[in-house]
């Protein structure tokens, strides 16, 4: 069984600019080492569905270095 790990404040700003310069969720996904998934699960609830505009979730984010 695979051991889960938070997304890390400096993953959630580099999912932030790639989702603000239009890159796709795989090519985040690679970026920030982690799977599609992830990233899906990362955006779905941070998503306004009016604007397209994506925020982060700043009070969950913790410094995992």
């Amino acid at each position: 069984m695979k051991k889960y790990t938070q997304l890390n404040l400096d993953q959630r700003y580099v999912i932030k600019r790639m989702v603000d310069e239009g890159f796709s969720q795989r090519d985040i996904a690679k970026a920030v080492g982690k799977s599609e998934r992830t990233i899906s699960r990362e955006l779905s609830p941070n998503i306004n569905k009016k604007t397209n505009d994506f925020k982060q979730r700043k009070k969950s984010c913790r410094k995992n270095n």
